[in-house]
């Protein structure tokens, strides 16, 4: 499975961890050398653009917004106008690995230096985090419910570099502000936890999901949820047969039903791991996957309507995208779409305006040296479209 975590930053980062195995830097392409204000980000206007989408956020079938990086680990930003995506000047900075937008003129992303971008309809502007940064932190997850509601999570070190914290942040239309959110417990010699995603249905009723070591060499599950007044863990799971289990998605419809999805690692295999809130627990749920994988995203419009993307591997042992749905009794595996070229697809995230309009972002992985290729598929009810990007 290296071939898949030199890519996917945000969402696999624990793999990476497990594995060994860090992304290896690609050339970047040749940039316009039009007039570019200062500290605005360019493209190449190619076709099909170098570099990834990490993460979606579709307000409307007609509306999305996508986030990622460049070749040169540098932001990138691109919006479906419901006929073509076309790229968004951002400020200069490293990759967005979240992004969640309330309206059509209203977007926030996170990730890499550049701490939180908005967008107002017209610009992206910078916001600052206040998360501890001096020895390395990262933002992995963000839900508005508004322009001026949005929560963020994450994680950061120690001031000794030897314990991984998490992080909540929250913007209340004029600054970003801490928030305290429990540790769990561990007897692992050094506490390592992170938070990997967030979903919010109104400004007082969020759930976090990430994972953290509860013993030595063993990784459970994190659940976290927001009442208005406090985080809260809930219980959600600790009895795996692998030692390397993970949340990374996660989707909620109402502060009683919530999807969350992601991994089990063991000896070298993954396994996609999907869990279901009622209100009351979490509970495992089967998913297919033909060779094991991993589920990165999800997206619910209903109880009873949801999408989760990843990867998985194929027959031959190479990787492909994955795509499993949700009935409200079963999931199901999905046909994705593959390029013409060849080319590996993998889908970091997903975003679902109704059961039959969804959106998967990632990427385009073709021979080794060759340059990661940006990609976006369209689910319209009854089978997935490759979009020019």
């Amino acid at each position: 499975m290296g071939v898949i975590v030199s890519f996917v930053r945000g969402a696999a980062l624990a793999v990476v961890a497990v594995t060994g195995v860090a992304g290896a830097g690609v050339a970047p392409a040749a940039a316009a050398a039009a007039a570019i204000p200062e500290g605005m980000q360019p493209a190449p206007a190619a076709a099909i653009r170098p570099g990834f989408l990490e993460a979606v956020s579709c307000p409307g079938a007609t509306t999305c917004t996508a986030v990622g990086e460049h070749p040169q680990e540098t932001s990138l930003a691109e919006r479906w106008g419901g006929t073509k995506w076309a790229l968004q000047r951002t400020p200069s900075g490293g990759p967005l690995d979240a992004v969640s937008c309330p309206s059509a003129t209203a977007c926030t992303a996170l990730g890499g230096s550049l701490g939180a971008l908005a967008w107002n309809g017209t610009t992206w502007a910078s916001q600052r985090v206040p998360i501890p940064t001096a020895n390395g932190s990262g933002l992995t997850g963000v839900s508005c419910t508004s322009a001026t509601a949005c929560t963020a999570v994450g994680y950061y070190y120690t001031s000794d570099e030897m314990e991984q914290l998490v992080w909540v942040g929250r913007w209340n239309g004029t600054k970003w502000t801490s928030q305290a959110a429990p540790s769990p417990p561990t007897s692992a010699e050094f506490r390592q936890e992170r938070f990997q995603a967030v979903s919010c249905t109104s400004p007082t009723a969020c759930v976090a999901v990430g994972f953290y070591t509860n013993a030595p060499n063993s990784t459970v599950p994190l659940v976290e949820a927001w009442n208005g007044t406090t985080w809260a863990i809930q219980p959600a799971g600790t009895s795996f047969s692998a030692p390397f289990n993970a949340l990374y998605g996660v989707s909620c419809r109402s502060a009683t039903a919530c999807i969350a999805v992601g991994t089990s690692y063991n000896a070298g295999t993954y396994a996609p791991l999907a869990e279901r809130w009622n209100g009351t627990t979490w509970t495992i749920q089967r998913t297919p996957s033909p060779n094991g994988g991993d589920l990165l995203q999800v997206s619910c419009t209903s109880a009873r309507a949801c999408t989760a993307v990843g990867f998985a591997a194929s027959s031959d042992g190479t990787q492909q995208a994955l795509a499993d749905r949700w009935d409200g009794t079963a999931w199901a595996l999905q046909h994705v779409a593959n390029p013409s070229d060849g080319s590996t697809p993998v889908l970091t995230g997903v975003s679902c305006s109704a059961a039959t309009a969804c959106t998967a972002v990632g990427v385009r992985n073709g021979p080794p040296g060759s340059q990661r290729l940006t990609l976006a598929e369209r689910w319209n009810g009854t089978s997935w479209t490759i979009q020019p990007t």
